[in-house]
C-alpha cells in the first residue's frame, strides 16, 4: 500500500482535494487537516438553498394527493392544464 502524500507515514487509503490540491493516496488523519466545511454547515446552506428555490421544488401535488397551493400560484399556466379551475380555487382558499 501507498505512503501518504502529505505526513510520509500512514498508509494513504484515500484520495482527498486539500487545500485546491489533490492528492491520490491520504492517510484519514491528514484527510481530517483540511475539512474547510463542517456538515453543520454544508446542512445549513442546503437548507438556505431550499428556502431560496421553494417553487422550484413545488410540487403539483401535495403528499395527500391533494392540490398544491404553492404551485398554483407560481405556476398558474402549467396548474390550469392539471387542475380544474374549481380545484385551484378550492386549494387557494385553503
Amino acid at each position: 500500500m501507498d505512503k501518504c502524500e502529505i505526513c510520509l507515514t500512514n498508509p494513504g487509503n484515500l484520495s482527498a482535494v486539500i487545500g485546491g490540491t489533490y492528492y491520490k493516496h491520504v492517510c484519514t488523519a491528514c484527510n481530517g487537516k483540511g475539512a474547510g466545511v463542517s456538515s453543520g454547515h454544508a446542512k445549513w446552506m442546503r437548507s438556505i438553498d431550499a428556502e431560496d428555490h421553494q417553487f422550484d421544488l413545488a410540487q403539483p401535488y401535495n403528499a395527500d394527493g391533494t392540490p398544491n397551493a404553492d404551485f398554483i400560484k407560481a405556476y398558474p399556466k402549467q396548474s390550469a392544464a392539471v387542475f380544474s379551475k374549481d380545484d385551484m380555487d378550492k386549494a387557494v382558499r385553503s
